[in-house]
């Protein structure tokens, strides 16, 4: 099993085709993981600009200063096969790939392009969400690796403050229908430790989260919503340990 904590606990973090334009997802990323306090280090990867938002962009995931933990991509799908062997050479453990137009797409070259995700997943034994995610939520730390418009600009920040209630993991085939269950429960005064959108599942699968969520100490009750499982073999196990 791949190093989930790099994933869902990372100390630095790489934007892969970050951008300074907030009208669009890469430019929307950079605000959504600094917005409530991720003091880790950020280095955006960007060919078209030097710096954004007063962080010195790099030209590639080669030229980064340090093997950071997680990589959030937001390149066009084209080069994400390329960018996840890179990031297997450079030493980063886990990636989130928003990108989309992989299998979810009509015709086989999507699915060529998936293929080719999972097989550098598989060779440098990377934790990796998606593709065609919407990223993921932990507000321990705090960090909103998500585009989701649920997740910026909250008042009261990720967990209202004077709830003694545990905390819910959500973690979702969806991203739209894992957020929005943040976004209707928040107002209620639910604490949420965990929202976790799974994309494709090129990478971990659903039950594979869950499994690692069981041990957090953050969580209390876990939310999933399913379309269905790529390995079935795996529900009843975890389902035992969550009894």
């Amino acid at each position: 099993m791949p190093d989930l904590r790099a994933l869902f606990w990372p100390r630095s973090i790489a934007l892969v085709g970050a951008s300074p334009d907030k009208s669009g997802i890469r430019g929307r990323i950079v605000d959504a993981v600094r917005q409530y306090g991720f003091d880790g280090p950020l280095y955006p990867v960007s060919r078209s600009h030097e710096s954004i938002d007063g962080l010195t962009a790099y030209a590639s995931v080669s030229a980064l200063p340090e093997a950071v933990d997680l990589a959030i991509i937001t390149i066009p799908a084209r080069y994400v096969p390329e960018v996840m062997k890179a990031c297997g050479k450079r030493g980063i453990r886990a990636a989130i790939i928003i990108s989309s137009g992989f299998a979810e797409e009509r015709g086989e070259q999507g699915a060529a392009r998936e293929q080719a995700v999972r097989a550098a997943v598989q060779r440098y034994d990377l934790a990796v969400l998606g593709p065609n995610g919407e990223g993921f939520m932990n507000s321990a730390i705090p960090l909103t690796a998500s585009f989701s418009p649920t997740i910026f600009d909250l008042e009261h920040g990720l967990t209202p403050a004077q709830s003694t209630a545990g905390g819910i993991a959500v973690v979702s085939q969806s991203g739209g229908v894992g957020f929005s269950f943040f976004n209707r429960g928040r107002p209620k005064e639910l604490r949420f430790s965990f929202v976790v959108s799974m994309g494709n599942e090129a990478g971990l699968e659903g039950l594979d989260v869950v499994d690692y969520l069981l041990d957090d100490n953050n969580t209390d009750a876990l939310i999933m919503f399913v379309e269905g499982f790529r390995t079935p073999g795996k529900f009843a196990p975890v389902a035992s340990r969550a009894a």
